[in-house]
C-alpha cells in the first residue's frame, strides 16, 4: 500500500460505488495508527465509525461558515504551534479529510479561507489535506495541483475528463470511463501516474 506523509496533500476522486470512499477511509485508518489526529469534515454522513464532524448546517448559505471556522481553527493552532511557540513539545500533526470539498474551494466560487491556507502551506505546519470529490471538474485546480497524491475512480463525464487530461499524461485521460470497481490512476506530483488494479483493503 501507498507510503503518505501525514503533512501531504491527497486528491481522491470518483464517481459513486467505485472505490474512493472505501480507499479513502483505508487511508483514514492508517493516519490514526500512526498517531495522527485526523479531523473529517462528513456531509454526506459517510465516516461516522472515525467519529467525524457533521454539519449542523447541511446544504445552508451557513455550511460555508461552519466550515471555514473549522479549518481556520486548525490552520491557527499548528501556525501557533510550529512559529509561536518555542517549547521543545513534539509539533501537531493533522490531517484535514473533507468530503465534497469542492463545495468549499471550488472553481469560480468563494472558497474557504482557511481551507485555501491548508492547501497551499498547510505541509510547512504540520497539516495534510484529504479532497475528496464527486466532481472533480468543479474542485479548485490548485489543490490537485498541489497534491502529492491523487488518487483517481472511474470517471465518464467529459468535464471530469477534460479536468484531469490537464495533468495526466497524454492518453491516461482515456483510461478513465474504462476504470473498473476499485480500479484508479494513481497520479504523484512528480508527474508520474500507475495504473492500480482493485486490491482488498482491510
Amino acid at each position: 500500500m501507498h507510503t503518505i506523509k501525514p503533512n501531504s496533500g491527497i486528491t481522491i476522486a470518483g464517481i459513486r460505488q467505485y472505490g474512493k470512499t472505501t480507499f479513502a477511509k483505508h487511508l483514514i485508518r492508517k493516519f490514526v495508527a500512526a498517531g495522527v489526529h485526523v479531523v473529517i469534515y462528513d456531509p454526506l454522513r459517510q465516516y461516522t465509525e472515525f467519529n467525524s464532524h457533521i454539519p449542523q448546517y447541511f446544504g445552508t448559505a451557513s455550511q460555508m461558515a461552519e466550515f471555514d471556522s473549522i479549518a481556520g481553527q486548525i490552520w491557527q493552532q499548528h501556525f501557533d504551534a510550529y512559529y509561536n511557540d518555542n517549547s521543545t513539545a513534539q509539533k501537531p500533526r493533522t490531517m484535514l479529510v473533507v468530503e465534497e470539498c469542492e463545495n468549499f474551494i471550488g472553481q469560480g466560487m468563494a472558497k474557504s479561507a482557511g481551507m485555501v491556507k491548508i492547501v497551499n502551506m498547510g505541509g510547512n505546519v504540520g497539516i495534510g489535506y484529504t479532497a475528496i470529490t464527486r466532481r472533480i471538474s468543479n474542485l479548485d485546480k490548485t489543490v490537485f495541483s498541489l497534491s502529492d497524491n491523487v488518487f483517481i475512480f472511474r470517471f465518464f463525464s467529459n468535464n471530469d475528463i477534460k479536468y484531469c487530461a490537464e495533468f495526466l499524461p497524454s492518453g491516461y485521460d482515456a483510461l478513465l470511463p474504462k476504470l473498473t470497481v476499485g480500479e484508479y490512476l494513481h497520479y504523484k506530483g512528480d508527474g508520474s501516474v500507475i495504473r492500480c488494479a482493485p486490491i482488498a483493503l482491510r
